[in-house]
């Protein structure tokens, strides 16, 4: 009888990953005037987010959200009912 060791057989697996870099823009807040209009706030849509909005304070633009549920309505200024405002895609709805 032989004692001698028997050679293990080994196999090597060689995995490929792939990465996918995925970037996204956000646009730039729109440009507010200074000095501010004295009887009135400047509110901008944004541009993506029907339920943001901005508000323009001392030449800067200010991100604002609608409470749940509500979009911004350019028509009024204000946060109004989704069925109230014309929010199609691309524009959404931003959690």
């Amino acid at each position: 009888m032989s004692t001698e060791p028997k050679p293990v057989l080994a196999s090597t697996t060689t995995l490929a990953t792939t990465t996918t870099l995925v970037t996204t823009t956000t646009p730039p807040p729109p440009v507010c005037p200074v000095p501010d209009p004295i009887f009135f706030t400047v509110l901008f849509p944004h541009p993506i987010c029907c339920n943001l909005y901005y508000a323009c304070s001392n030449g800067i633009a200010y991100l604002m959200r609608c409470a749940m549920y509500l979009y911004f309505n350019p028509l009024y200024n204000s946060c109004d009912f989704s069925f109230n405002v014309n929010c199609q895609p691309p524009k959404m709805y931003c959690p």
